[in-house]
């Protein structure tokens, strides 16, 4: 039987579910066979809340035959460090601007080229601190030699 871990890297780093994003496509995405993609994902919570600068993705489940999302760290875009081609030019709607985006890697382990439809959430973020990345994995000395 496999051993279950935690999602969390630590027991420490499990936060509480008030802290959390979906993180959801903004469109459709086309993933080459056989290929990894970095996606961009729009952060929505259910509550008001300001969106972390850095947050832990844990994947969801897509239900597409040979897509795998990545679990990883990644930086919150948010309307203020935007590069101003994110808003949307062939509808002029500039309401993507007003969300928080962060990135999710995704994986093709198919001979098929698959499009992510903007239906599906990509997975769920949670609030992390650059203090506890520093704790679980800390940086070595420049002077450090191997």
């Amino acid at each position: 039987m496999d051993e279950q871990l935690p999602a969390s890297p630590c027991p420490e780093a499990t936060l509480s579910h008030e802290k959390v994003w979906f993180v959801k496509t903004v469109e459709n995405v086309t993933v080459p066979p056989r290929c990894q993609q970095i996606i961009v994902g729009r952060l929505d919570s259910d509550g008001k809340q300001n969106p972390p600068p850095l947050v832990c993705i844990e994947p969801a489940k897509i239900p597409i035959e040979g897509i795998l999302p990545a679990r990883g760290l990644t930086r919150v875009q948010t309307k203020a460090n935007y590069p101003r081609r994110v808003t949307s030019s062939h509808s002029g709607d500039t309401k993507r601007t007003r969300n928080s985006q962060a990135m999710v890697m995704v994986a093709n382990f198919s001979d098929e080229q698959l499009i992510i439809q903007k239906v599906p959430a990509l997975g769920v973020a949670e609030e992390i601190t650059e203090e506890l990345v520093d704790r679980i994995n800390p940086r070595e000395s420049p002077h450090t030699t191997h």
